[in-house]
């Protein structure tokens, strides 16, 4: 799947890095003797960082959707592309069975087109 600019890769090692900034921020936590400013930068660091989390997640949420999104619409019209060759109501195991198999392989041309 592709995420607009970024392979799922990228989105993974992106996700990564900012685990990893974000461990960066506790580098050197403040004790009793540091100063409120190391604690405030500890909490904008973590902000930050937090806020780079989100995107990717969101990102990642969003494509998903637009894939299932995708993927349901194919189903739909090879339902219905089934539907009008094979009819509604086949009473014969034959035609159940080759509107099963057209659909299978309908539905598989789609999601491989869309992989």
């Amino acid at each position: 799947i592709c995420f607009k600019g970024s392979t799922g890769i990228e989105l993974f090692l992106d996700k990564k890095k900012a685990y990893l900034r974000m461990a960066d921020c506790f580098g050197s936590l403040p004790t009793s003797s540091t100063s409120q400013k190391s604690r405030n930068e500890i909490d904008s660091c973590l902000q930050k960082e937090s806020q780079v989390m989100q995107f990717i997640m969101n990102t990642v949420q969003r494509e998903m959707g637009e894939f299932q999104n995708k993927i349901q619409r194919c189903s739909m019209i090879c339902k219905d592309d089934a539907d009008a060759r094979y009819g509604y109501n086949s009473n014969n195991s034959t035609g159940i069975k080759e509107a099963e198999r057209f659909i299978h392989n309908c539905n598989t041309k789609c999601v491989e087109k869309h992989i």
